[in-house]
């Protein structure tokens, strides 16, 4: 398992781009040519039937690849029934999850996923949501569940 932490901030904002791909290699090969690095190379999330990628350039800068597996149905299924490639979400940190969550469905978000903890950062807590003016956006807690700020 790769070395992680350079991937996780404790500071709100955006926290990584994420593209919905057919072939996370080629994908990839284009944001190397813009300075980012594989950080974790295609990572099977069982759950969602997906391979995950994230790549870093020297700014902190994160992009996520999502690649369907094939075997069974994914989120990003949808998505690329018609081309090889899309933005899939933005994700962005939040200091108090619940709140930001609650702020966001009082905006008109609907909730696309449970909270649910993520599949590759053991405690920290994620939710999809779609709202109508943006599209979907992901939430990433900037703490571990239980912790204190």
């Amino acid at each position: 398992m790769p070395e992680l932490s350079p991937l996780i901030s404790s500071v709100e904002g955006v926290d990584h781009i994420a593209y919905a791909t057919r072939d996370a290699k080629k994908t990839a090969k284009v944001f190397q040519v813009l300075g980012y690095e594989i950080i974790i190379d295609g990572q099977l999330v069982k759950s969602l039937n997906i391979f995950a990628t994230k790549l870093q350039n020297s700014k902190g800068d994160v992009i996520e690849l999502v690649e369907p597996t094939g075997m069974a149905r994914s989120p990003v299924d949808g998505l690329l029934l018609d081309k090889e490639c899309c933005l899939y979400h933005v994700c962005h940190r939040v200091m108090d999850f619940d709140i930001s969550l609650e702020r966001l469905r009082a905006a008109g978000a609907l909730l696309v996923t449970q909270p649910f903890e993520s599949h590759l950062f053991n405690g920290y807590r994620h939710v999809h949501v779609y709202h109508p003016m943006v599209g979907v956006l992901e939430l990433f807690s900037t703490m571990k569940k239980g912790e204190v700020k």
